[in-house]
């Protein structure tokens, strides 16, 4: 039997992450309080602590960004429900976990990825003609997005608050405050 690509992968998807009836029951409203409520990805939990996550995976200082510390998770089998993670790269602020990025390698895992995604949380908001959406609860915002070269796929969680924090922060500096 030959299916088109996209129901293909729907069904590859379906399979492989075990998804039943549940794809079509929520709404957007019900997926963005699912996102703030989870605040994450898997065993990845925003405002988790840097030392409980260094001790479930060997993590690797990978400099500072803004004023957050990154760290890259070195693992060569990390894993999101059956999809291969090629890269995994956390930010940290005052030691917790802020943000988050995972890349997927090729068009096949990045269309399970956005299949996952939008099980789990709805349908994204599609910005614009590129291969890019956003989730955007009250206190996680989550964006997944896909070369249009390469085809891999970068998804982003970030923490609202946390954010709000370093904002405040370089607000503080401007005025003189710190």
């Amino acid at each position: 039997m030959f299916l088109p690509k996209s129901i293909g992968t729907l069904v590859l998807a379906v399979a492989v992450l075990g998804w039943g009836g549940g794809l079509a029951q929520s709404t957007p409203a019900d997926g963005l309080a699912r996102l703030d409520s989870v605040r994450g990805l898997g065993a990845l939990r925003l405002h988790a602590q840097l030392e409980a996550l260094s001790l479930r995976w060997p993590l690797v200082r990978a400099g500072a960004f803004q004023r957050t510390q990154r760290y890259r998770i070195s693992s060569d089998t990390l894993r999101l429900e059956g999809i291969s993670i090629d890269r995994a790269v956390l930010f940290f602020y005052q030691r917790r976990l802020h943000s988050f990025e995972l890349t997927v390698r090729g068009q096949a895992n990045a269309e399970v990825l956005r299949l996952m995604l939008e099980g789990h949380y709805g349908p994204g908001a599609r910005e614009g003609y590129a291969e890019r959406w956003q989730w955007r609860g009250e206190r996680v915002v989550l964006s997944l997005e896909q070369n249009l070269l390469t085809r891999d796929a970068t998804v982003r969680i970030e923490s609202i608050q946390l954010q709000q924090a370093i904002e405040r922060g370089y607000l503080r500096e401007l005025e003189g405050g710190e």
